[in-house]
């Protein structure tokens, strides 16, 4: 889950806290990742599988290695058409409070962070680097955890909208993702002939519960979900049919949300 990925990745910063030269700090890392590889594999939801932790000495690198299903809507299509936006939001990500100890740990030992990204079927994989210098200059001029939310905010609604339209089942496909102002919309476009859309809002309590059921088991939807809960911002389903052009939302209500992390 989750938890685990942050405590193994937060893991590698306390054990690289000793040693105070730069081959020692090297060291100090190189042992550190050989702990942080033995608790992998790790989910990370809709971002696969967290398989290994690596260092490559010779490119003074730490390595975090995923593998990912075709099926999901994070896959390898989607990290190549995205390779800038998940670098920003891995250098995002690496800036916040915690992780931001990571980032300070490779700086201090002069190294750079790479992801490295493997199709479960294929085997291609893609590279996501962040250099030294890139992670001094997160180091020396930090940003809040308020601009850094509202950058992974952004940043996520530019890179699923770039993947859309996508189906989602037979008959229903997300056709855009956008901010309200106050709230994070899903749309998603039905087809009639397949569902009935006045059933599907006599329903929509039963479909809430579902949905939240869902998230509750997505590492990535509830991390998520906690950027849009510091942003003060719910999240609605919208359902519209594709020849009345009727519509049901459901809403979660940023009160909900936290209900939901809270586990409540």
């Amino acid at each position: 889950m989750i938890k685990r990925f942050v405590y193994l990745v937060l893991s590698l910063a306390v054990m690289a806290a000793v040693a105070g030269c730069s081959d020692g700090k090297k060291k100090a890392l190189q042992k550190a990742v050989a702990e942080a590889d033995k608790g992998c594999p790790v989910s990370v939801g809709s971002y696969g599988d967290m398989t290994g932790v690596k260092y490559d000495e010779d490119a003074n690198m730490i390595e975090l290695h995923y593998l990912l299903k075709d099926g999901d809507l994070i896959n390898i299509g989607y990290i190549e058409k995205n390779k800038e936006a998940m670098a920003k939001s891995a250098k995002l990500i690496f800036s916040k409070s915690g992780m931001d100890k990571v980032s300070g740990m490779a700086t201090d030992a002069g190294a750079g962070l790479r992801m490295v990204y493997e199709s479960s079927s294929t085997g291609k994989t893609v590279e996501i680097t962040i250099s030294s210098s890139e992670l001094k200059e997160m180091k020396d001029n930090p940003l809040t955890d308020r601009e850094i939310n509202e950058m992974l905010y952004e940043n996520e609604l530019d890179a699923i909208q770039s993947s859309l339209p996508v189906d989602m089942d037979e008959g229903m496909s997300m056709d855009k993702v956008y901010d309200d102002g106050s709230n994070m919309v899903y749309s998603y476009l039905i087809n009639e002939s397949l569902y009935d859309i006045s059933a599907l809002r006599d329903n929509s309590g039963e479909l809430k519960e579902d949905i939240k059921a869902g998230l509750k088991t997505e590492p990535s939807a509830m991390q998520l979900m906690k950027i849009l809960v510091a942003l003060d911002k719910g999240i609605i389903y919208r359902y519209k049919g594709d020849t009345s052009g009727n519509t049901v939302d459901v809403e979660m209500s940023v009160s909900e949300l936290r209900a939901m992390l809270a586990g409540v």
